[in-house]
């Protein structure tokens, strides 16, 4: 299951991620659904209020499972039904993932971020990003 493609989505630190192929998106975005709903769910456990980039785990989980839904249809598809179907993907999901509002799961600063968000709230991660990032 996979396709060419030429996607690049930029994270909260101006950090850039190209990917060529379905399945590399579809691995990063696993990846990072994964990592930050456990984290917003463990933050979520002490308080109301979480931080714009813990949320965003519904997006990367949105991407999962729309390419899910194409197991055994995307070789079969045209390129116009492709491209179709991903700019479709593109619009309700990807754009969701826009600059300033993700953090790469990876970053360096992604670990002070989420403590900072647990001993300071939402206004603290808020102030973290805006200093550090």
């Amino acid at each position: 299951m996979d396709r060419k493609i030429n996607f690049t989505i930029t994270d909260a630190s101006k950090q850039q991620f190209n990917f060529e192929s379905v399945q590399a998106l579809y691995k990063f975005s696993m990846a990072e659904s994964e990592f930050w709903e456990s984290n917003r769910n463990q933050i979520a456990e002490t308080q109301s209020q979480q931080h714009t980039y813990l949320g965003r785990y519904s997006n990367f989980s949105t991407i999962v499972q729309r390419i899910d839904g194409w197991k055994g249809e995307l070789e079969k598809w045209s390129d116009d039904e492709f491209n179709f179907r991903f700019e479709e993907l593109r619009q309700q999901s990807l754009n969701g993932i826009k600059e300033n509002n993700w953090l790469w799961s990876g970053n360096s600063a992604t670990g002070s971020y989420l403590d900072c968000h647990q001993k300071y709230g939402v206004n603290g991660a808020d102030t973290f990003a805006n200093l550090v990032l």
